[in-house]
């Protein structure tokens, strides 16, 4: 795996960073935990066959998963099927359409298949659906008048 430079993190990153530095007792572990989580992300967004904005959406969603993961207080190697539809849940709840639910899903599906494939982590996202969109207009046919 490629080092990552602290120049390519974001700014929550570099903010996740510092407050693990800045901790009393730092681990190793855990900054080279941090550092690993972030290498992992990047590596599986090279490692797609996109359009950089697919790329992009990849890491914007992934990252709105992840800082939930990490609001909630789950500890990244326990997350499991039920997290994520919790997660589905708490998008739907917050106002989301279907649609946009349905693409961060699909995001985190995508995700998780990569790294069950390079033997990183189990798929844990196996069988969640996405939202059902809901047909709130719909045309009527032409009338002969």
């Amino acid at each position: 795996m490629n080092q990552l430079s602290i120049n390519q993190l974001d700014k929550h990153q570099e903010e996740q960073l510092l407050i693990l530095e800045d901790s009393p007792y730092p681990s190793d572990l855990e900054i080279t935990k941090f550092m690993k989580f972030i290498e992992l992300i990047q590596i599986f967004i090279s490692a797609q066959d996109v359009r950089e904005s697919s790329k992009n959406t990849y890491r914007r969603t992934l990252k709105q998963y992840f800082t939930w993961i990490d609001h909630k207080g789950y500890d990244l190697s326990l997350v499991a099927r039920p997290q994520i539809i919790e997660y589905n849940t708490d998008l739907l709840n917050s106002g989301m359409s279907a649609l946009t639910v349905g693409s961060y899903i699909s995001s985190i599906r995508r995700f998780y298949e990569w790294c069950e494939s390079e033997k990183i982590y189990p798929n844990v996202a196996k069988g969640v659906k996405s939202p059902k969109r809901q047909n709130k207009f719909r045309r009527h046919g032409l009338t002969p008048e």
